[in-house]
């Protein structure tokens, strides 16, 4: 019987830290995940950041949805060329309304109007690419 306590003691502690160490997390910051469908071409994902606001844009090709592609964006009338290592755009923003554009050669342009992006959000801009079937000249 004397066994039995000790267990049982030992098993509260276990809970107790186990508490403990969410209600850290919590404080430290935990991220919020929040993911949103905006229709068959972008999903939108967003979550809570304790070093700033940003706007990460990525493009990856429709048929396969994982498969990044090194595109250029255009935000609010400023175009910006992809790092051809990563594939994606990284932009710490002032928190807004944001227009973006997408453009990869044989895919068509894809524009997403309206992006609410609030303060000490990080949010992820994914947009899927359809083929472009139109011959070039």
């Amino acid at each position: 019987m004397h066994e039995v306590k000790g267990v049982i003691k030992f098993k509260n502690k276990q809970i107790l830290l186990f508490g403990l160490l969410l209600l850290l997390q919590y404080m430290n910051g935990c991220k919020t995940l929040s993911t949103y469908n905006l229709g068959e071409n972008s999903e939108l994902v967003k979550f809570s950041s304790s070093s700033g606001t940003f706007l990460n844009i990525q493009l990856y090709d429709n048929n396969k949805k994982t498969d990044s592609l090194p595109g250029f964006i255009n935000v609010n009338g400023i175009y910006f060329d992809s790092n051809f290592n990563k594939f994606h755009h990284r932009l710490k923003v002032n928190p807004g309304v944001y227009n973006i554009e997408a453009f990869f050669i044989s895919k068509e342009p894809l524009k997403l109007n309206g992006v609410n992006v609030q303060k000490n959000d990080s949010t992820i801009v994914k947009l899927f690419m359809k083929d472009n079937l139109t011959p070039i000249e």
